[in-house]
């Protein structure tokens, strides 16, 4: 998918949400102190959804870093149910590790998406 269909499919989603939200919006029948209200916390909403999003976004190396070190120190950690193997080679896949790592960063930041929503 090239930079341009991107861009093009991301503005179709941006409309598509933007009127559904306008006609949720519609049907509320809020009176103008509740209007005020919900606009004032949906603003609140929007700002602390960038931010968190600005951090995600500005943090995600580091995070998987951080998340990388303490899965291989997980790893590394003695557990009563090792075997040791006497013939092979030790089983460490680095790959798998940063792998789980971008998942674990990529699951965290959707939840506290998800928290931030729940909440407002």
């Amino acid at each position: 998918m090239s930079h341009n269909q991107t861009t093009s499919l991301t503005a179709e989603l941006k409309a598509h949400f933007g009127v559904a939200s306008m006609n949720r919006e519609a049907n509320m029948k809020l009176t103008g102190d509740q209007w005020h209200r919900y606009r004032q916390l949906d603003e609140q909403f929007a700002k602390a959804r960038k931010a968190l999003n600005t951090a995600y976004f500005r943090e995600y190396d580091t995070r998987v870093e951080m998340a990388r070190r303490r899965l291989i120190d997980q790893a590394g950690s003695k557990n009563l149910d090792f075997k040791h193997r006497i013939f092979g080679r030790y089983a460490f896949d680095a790959g798998a590790i940063t792998r789980q790592a971008h998942r674990e960063v990529r699951f965290d930041h959707d939840a506290r998406v998800k928290a931030l929503a729940s909440s407002s």
